[in-house]
């Protein structure tokens, strides 16, 4: 196994996260307006750091 760096270790523990996360929010939260301006807020937020 190639040695990953703790910080891409890390990004891709991110990436991964972001991914499901998103796969999850997209199905509950456009059924609910609410969570769907949470979600979009959210998704600013990220978008901002990276």
């Amino acid at each position: 196994m190639a040695w990953v760096s703790p910080a891409d270790s890390f990004a891709t523990a991110i990436n991964v996260g972001i991914g499901i996360g998103i796969n999850v929010d997209v199905g509950i939260e456009l059924t609910n307006p609410l969570s769907a301006k949470l979600f979009a807020d959210r998704v600013a937020t990220l978008s901002a750091l990276l």
